[in-house]
């Protein structure tokens, strides 16, 4: 009786055994799976990184280019505060041109012979 009841137990054990071996396995194989992925993962995260820093590095870049090209464009410009609106009509480069208070006043660079040269807007 004795020898049967282990036989039985030994009998019912060999299935789940079984069942535990291909689980082990199965577990083991999807382990090296997801290792290779994180590899790959990691990796592309590195490269990405580096791309990222890269945008960063030409974003800032361009920002710095902006910046001067915007400060560069404003020093052609003459801000005139005083005068009424209207006074200088259509053509206001013309006007200033013409008008005494700009042949009488020393322009900012000695090469410059008219302030239209050089001017190319003006604002209140």
């Amino acid at each position: 009786m004795m020898k049967t009841l282990k036989q039985s137990v030994e009998d019912v054990l060999v299935p789940i055994k079984e069942i535990l071996s291909k689980t082990s396995t199965a577990v083991r194989e999807h382990r090296e799976v997801l290792k290779g992925m994180i590899e790959a993962h990691g990796d592309h995260l590195k490269s990405l990184e580096i791309e990222v820093a890269r945008v960063h590095t030409i974003n800032k870049d361009l920002k710095t280019k902006m910046e001067d090209l915007e400060n560069q464009s404003r020093w052609k410009h003459l801000r005139i505060v005083g005068l009424p609106e209207g006074l200088e009509g259509q053509r206001s480069i013309l006007w200033q041109n013409e008008s005494c208070w700009v042949k009488n006043r020393r322009l900012p660079h000695s090469s410059w012979t008219r302030p239209t040269d050089h001017f190319t807007r003006n604002y209140r």
